[in-house]
């Protein structure tokens, strides 16, 4: 969906859901959530967030409309939340080689979260770099997050965890690939209702159209089922 249409499931996020998260928080593990009257009401609402992407561009690309080029840069970064927003985008936009790259594939990307200023850190960086963007969240947040996160000032807006695809290039058939979760991501401090998800999309560059994925493989996990999650994306 285009930014403008996911807003009306954000505001279902902020008016439905948000008031609930403490109860859902208390819950000591994913059974007990599931289990939870509470719950299953509020969950046709949560799958809804959770499985929209949120598609907009900042300004008008300008490469939309350059001729062919017989290379293009491809730049993976994990932005650990977007915390340091400020220097990465000055990063992105002065670094030789960042400043060059055509898509980016932005993992651990924020929306909504106090510890990232409760920016939307994907549409955010578009806005700033005139880049078309797609966001696929992963996780609903609980809370504010894990560690000293947790004691950071505010609250967070939406609560929302995810990753993302930038692009100079217009991009379609931007769509999520679900994966399964290592762990019981309920079953710890930091608390969270989803799944790990990559984000796909097709980059219309002007000689030919290629497939990008964002992914972020399960950290908390075996490398056995690492293979799988990426298994999944490869199919």
């Amino acid at each position: 969906m285009h930014s403008a249409e996911t807003q009306d499931l954000y505001e279902i996020l902020r008016e439905r859901i948000a008031p609930h998260l403490p109860a859902l928080a208390a819950c000591r593990n994913s059974a007990e959530l599931w289990g939870l009257d509470l719950y299953r009401a509020l969950e046709p609402d949560i799958r809804r967030v959770l499985d929209t992407p949120e598609c907009g561009a900042g300004s008008q690309p300008a490469a939309a409309s350059q001729a062919a080029r017989p290379h293009y840069r491809f730049v993976a970064w994990n932005v650990e939340r977007g915390a340091q927003f400020d220097g990465q985008l000055e990063a992105l936009r002065t670094h030789p080689f960042l400043r060059e790259a055509d898509v980016l594939l932005l993992t651990e990307t924020d929306s909504g979260m106090v510890r990232s200023g409760n920016r939307n850190v994907a549409r955010d960086l578009a806005r700033a770099l005139g880049m078309h963007y797609a966001f696929v969240p992963c996780y609903l947040n609980l809370t504010k997050g894990s560690g000293v996160e947790q004691d950071l000032p505010g609250s967070n807006d939406l609560g929302l965890h995810g990753n993302a695809l930038l692009s100079r290039y217009p991009m379609a058939n931007v769509r999520p690939v679900f994966l399964e979760n290592g762990v019981d991501i309920m079953a710890s401090r930091e608390k969270r209702i989803g799944r790990q998800a990559a984000v796909a999309a097709d980059i219309r560059f002007p000689n030919a159209t290629i497939t990008a994925v964002s992914v972020h493989l399960d950290a908390q996990s075996t490398q056995r089922h690492r293979y799988l999650q990426l298994r999944d994306v490869l199919d």
